[in-house]
């Protein structure tokens, strides 16, 4: 997730990378809440179940650690997510250039 700031108001970039396939992403204004990042993780979790059951490939999320990805309430999710075949890797603080969706923005 990147943010930049612009006439006062902050601008969420978040993109979902599948290599090789696909690169999602989507533009946002205002700060990105723990809501909707625990709805587009429990979106990422159904598909990675449907990817489970029918190739028996687990599906990784790399995450930077943003206040929301690190949240309460993420953090009481993510042992659904695990059983539903989509683990969480949190990448190292301010280490931006471990995370290879940079090089895709």
């Amino acid at each position: 997730m990147k943010q930049r700031k612009r006439s006062g108001r902050r601008i969420n970039i978040l993109g979902i990378w599948h290599p090789k396939e696909q690169f999602d992403d989507a533009l946002m204004l205002g700060s990105l809440k723990s809501a909707t990042f625990l709805k587009l993780l429990d979106w990422q979790a159904a598909k990675a179940q449907q990817h489970y059951q029918q190739t028996g490939q687990l599906t990784v999320i790399v995450l930077d650690n943003a206040s929301v990805h690190r949240s309460k309430l993420a953090q009481q999710q993510q042992p659904h997510w695990q059983q539903q075949g989509l683990l969480l890797f949190f990448l190292p603080p301010y280490s931006p250039q471990m995370n290879r969706i940079e090089d895709e923005w």
